[in-house]
């Protein structure tokens, strides 16, 4: 295996799924989980850093609560939603999402 296999091994499979991402989470877990990283996010001494950010799900809501949070992703399409999410909430607390 290579460097850059081992590197992507897992990452696999998030940019075709990035389109269906959050109407899944909608039906299943139906922002359930929200308050629970938004509790940890919140007791947080300092900044957050959110791996897997993916299209700012978790990201975003913790933002609007007073969180600062920082969210990186492999995933392109994941972060381009990620982007227009920040883009609609107008927090002024949401800042730029990187790869």
């Amino acid at each position: 295996m290579t460097r850059r296999e081992a590197t992507n091994q897992g990452a696999e499979g998030w940019d075709q799924y990035a389109r269906f991402y959050d109407w899944e989470n909608a039906r299943t877990v139906q922002r359930r989980d929200v308050r629970f990283w938004e509790s940890l996010a919140l007791a947080a001494d300092g900044e957050v850093l959110e791996l897997g950010t993916g299209t700012g799900r978790i990201a975003v809501p913790l933002a609007h609560a007073g969180a600062r949070i920082t969210g990186i992703d492999l995933s392109v399409p994941m972060l381009r939603r990620a982007i227009q999410r920040v883009r609609r909430s107008r927090s002024p607390r949401t800042g730029s999402c990187s790869r």
